[in-house]
């Protein structure tokens, strides 16, 4: 009975274990590889050489804090601060870049939306989409068709009052950009802006979560971190799981099962030992009773012997 108790005991010690490998079995759990571009590809740059990019691309500053109450102008002319759109209680899916961009922009809009109509939240109620663009000489005109295009591509015009495009002076685009580590620069010779591509993603409260970059987006990949954001108030249990039991890898741009199997070899390898630790006790409890019972048969068997002695020296 004591073994078995210390066998579910030890059992006991790694259930997160075997939820881990179910959520590394799951089919939807599958890790995910999304296209990203190199720092010296065309496509990352635009309309730089590489030997024009120092300074440009993304400087991770995760958990910093955004400049909330810098002034914008949103795309219906309207003066706004950037932290109207944090609520407190939904995470912000932000893109950087202009809106006259020739190439570039469009595809990272395009993936963008390409995950957001299939990731399973709505966007405007479960979490707010903020577009901001570098360049101080765009209007709200320009960012009211490109908002126009977005929520076309995403399929679902009642949810248009969830994409926010900004435009703003240059003051409070190097405030914004400096705080995101977005490094950019105006190219004369091309006569467009230098810059990378990705998405960011922050959380209610205006810090930031994650950086995407590229210009493809794994719907799982998009979701996982717009929960991972939102601190569990978006998201399902098995949205959760996958959280604790997946990592995100940077370099490909999506969540692998490396922390998975990682854990799961930590509690194979407790298993293994509380099991060994078990049978050790009850090979030396056998062991013991068995010399306890040897010494039990030997000591009446001798005593017997001496009365028998004793008892033929009497009738002697």
């Amino acid at each position: 009975m004591i073994a078995l108790r210390s066998i579910l005991r030890c059992l006991a010690l790694t259930p997160m274990t075997a939820l881990c490998a179910l959520a590394a079995l799951a089919p939807v759990a599958r890790a995910e590889i999304s296209p990203t571009y190199s720092p010296g590809d065309g496509l990352l740059r635009n309309g730089a050489e590489p030997n024009e990019t120092k300074g440009i691309g993304f400087t991770e500053h995760l958990n910093g804090a955004l400049p909330l109450d810098a002034e914008f102008v949103d795309d219906h002319g309207k003066t706004v601060h950037l932290g109207d759109y944090f609520s407190g209680h939904k995470p912000v899916l932000i893109q950087i870049g202009y809106y006259g961009c020739p190439m570039l922009c469009g595809l990272v809009s395009q993936g963008m939306v390409d995950a957001i109509k299939d990731v399973g939240l709505v966007a405007g109620v479960d979490y707010e989409i903020v577009y901001v663009s570098i360049d101080p000489n765009e209007d709200h005109l320009l960012a009211e068709e490109k908002k126009r295009s977005m929520v076309v591509g995403y399929g679902h015009p009642e949810q248009r009052d969830g994409f926010h495009l900004l435009t703003g002076k240059p003051l409070a685009i190097k405030e914004f950009t400096d705080a995101v580590g977005f490094g950019y620069r105006w190219d004369p010779k091309s006569q467009k802006y230098a810059h990378e591509a990705g998405l960011v993603i922050a959380t209610p409260k205006g810090n930031i979560s994650q950086y995407l970059k590229g210009v493809k987006f794994p719907e799982k990949t998009v979701r996982l971190t717009l929960v991972k954001a939102a601190d569990g108030a978006i998201g399902t249990i098995s949205d959760k799981l996958r959280l604790i039991c997946f990592h995100f890898d940077p370099d490909s741009m999506s969540y692998n099962q490396l922390a998975a199997m990682r854990l799961m070899k930590v509690g194979g390898g407790l298993t293994v030992v509380c099991l060994g630790a078990v049978l050790c006790f009850l090979f030396v409890r056998d062991r013991n009773r068995s010399s306890s019972a040897s010494a039990a048969v030997d000591v009446p068997a001798g005593a017997e012997g001496d009365v028998t002695d004793s008892d033929d020296a009497n009738d002697l």
